[in-house]
Order: C-alpha cells, then sequence, then structure tokens
C-alpha cells in the first residue's frame, strides 16, 4: 500500500466524497480555462456530440 493510499485510509466516506468532488471542480476548471477544450453539455442534442466527437477524432487525424 502507498502511502498515500494509507492517509486516504484514514478518511470517512464523506471526507472522500469531498474530496473527490474538489478533484472534480479542478477538473472542470482546468477544462474550462482551456480554450482548445471541447466540452459538451449531457443533454445537448446528438448532433453536438457527434460534432464533438469529430472534432477530438481529428485532431488525433482520424477522419470519419
Amino acid at each position: 500500500m502507498s502511502k498515500i493510499e494509507r492517509e486516504l485510509s484514514y478518511l470517512t466516506p464523506q471526507e472522500l466524497e469531498a474530496l473527490d468532488r474538489e478533484l472534480l471542480a479542478e477538473q472542470v476548471s482546468r477544462t474550462l480555462n482551456n480554450p482548445d477544450a471541447v466540452v459538451v453539455e449531457s443533454d445537448s442534442p446528438d448532433s453536438v456530440h457527434e460534432q464533438a466527437l469529430r472534432t477530438v477524432l481529428q485532431r488525433k487525424g482520424i477522419s470519419l
């Protein structure tokens, strides 16, 4: 068991959940501050999701 795993094992489920929320908030903040980020709301129309997927694939050099 690593040092971080030992330290985290002492946290309560509520503390772990709070930590998880903080990490997610940090990821969202980094994504929103990245002008090249592809962000799609989960309730967006399928066409928006498809366009986002095309954009990501195109950046990786994959064309459909």
